[in-house]
């Protein structure tokens, strides 16, 4: 299962963004795919990796659909791109939601997981 927001989807904290991840789901080999060219971050070059990211900001910015946008913000997050919540999410329960995420993250990583 590699959905990018399965793991936020399965927490309670995002029950706004079950309907929208499982309708229209983003896969990270997608994401990758499509932002850096490669599913293999060793391939892929600092400038490619640059210019994903930067694309990967204009679709965040543009895009409508809610479980999208928490998405692509999550992709950007755990690459270190991600803007701040207040202009990401007009929402407060999205805000929330990522919120909640970075936490999930936090404490995976806390565990050695991550």
């Amino acid at each position: 299962m590699d959905t990018l927001v399965i793991a936020a989807v399965r927490h309670s904290s995002f029950p706004h963004l079950i309907y929208h991840a499982t309708r229209i789901p983003m896969q990270l080999d997608d994401l990758l795919l499509r932002y850096c060219a490669s599913t293999n971050m060793a391939e892929v070059a600092p400038d490619t990796f640059a210019a994903g990211i930067e694309h990967c900001r204009v679709d965040l910015g543009l895009e409508q659909d809610r479980g999208k946008r928490f998405a692509l913000w999550s992709f950007l997050h755990m690459f270190g791109s991600a803007p701040d919540l207040d202009v990401a999410f007009e929402n407060e329960e999205d805000r929330e939601a990522a919120r909640n995420f970075m936490d999930l993250l936090a404490a995976s990583e806390g565990d050695g997981a991550g």
